[in-house]
């Protein structure tokens, strides 16, 4: 996900009209009872000033929850 966010973002980030973008992933989820459901599992937020810092040629995705302005990961996604 985080490599399709930078395909996505690199583009937007040279669209100086654009002030922020917010991304939602969602993915099919179980709960407990087997039944499935696409779920966020994924939100970012990420700002004008924030994308103007990212070289995004260089740019390590690992990197996304630490320089984003928002970050929200399903719990599941963590194990």
């Amino acid at each position: 996900m985080w490599m399709d966010s930078l395909k996505i973002l690199k583009p937007i980030s040279e669209m100086k009209e654009v002030d922020g973008v917010i991304i939602h992933w969602l993915y099919p989820l179980v709960d407990q009872y087997g039944n499935e459901k696409d779920g966020e599992v994924m939100v970012f937020n990420i700002e004008r000033e924030t994308l103007d810092k990212i070289n995004w040629d260089n740019f390590l995705t690992d990197n996304f929850p630490k320089v984003v302005n928002d970050y929200f990961e399903h719990p599941a996604f963590k194990k």
